[in-house]
C-alpha cells in the first residue's frame, strides 16, 4: 500500500499487482466467453454449441496470450529500470 501513495515513484507498483491483474483478466474473459455463448444460444442452438465449444475457446486462448504478453512487457521494462538503477548507484 505505501507503494501506491509514493510520490517520488521510487518504487515500482507494478510486479506487485501484476498476479492479480492477470487473475482479474482471466476471470472476465471467462465471463465474456460464457456472455458470448449464451447469447449465441439465443440466436440458434448450433451457433451457441459452435461458440461454447470451438469460436470461445480459441478467442478466450487469444486474449489471454495477449494480456500475459503485455504484462511480462511491463514486468520486463521495470525489471530493466531496476538493474539500471542498480547500476548507476554503483
Amino acid at each position: 500500500m505505501a507503494k501506491l501513495f509514493d510520490l517520488s515513484f521510487s518504487s515500482f507498483v507494478t510486479p506487485s499487482v501484476v498476479k492479480v491483474l492477470y487473475v482479474v483478466s482471466i476471470v472476465l474473459v471467462v465471463i465474456g466467453w460464457l456472455g458470448y455463448s449464451i447469447a449465441a444460444f439465443r440466436l440458434n442452438a448450433f451457433v451457441g454449441l459452435l461458440v461454447l465449444v470451438i469460436v470461445g475457446p480459441l478467442f478466450a486462448l487469444f486474449w489471454l496470450i495477449l494480456l500475459r504478453v503485455t504484462l511480462e512487457l511491463y514486468i520486463a521494462v521495470i525489471r530493466i529500470a531496476e538493474d539500471v538503477r542498480t547500476l548507476t548507484r554503483k
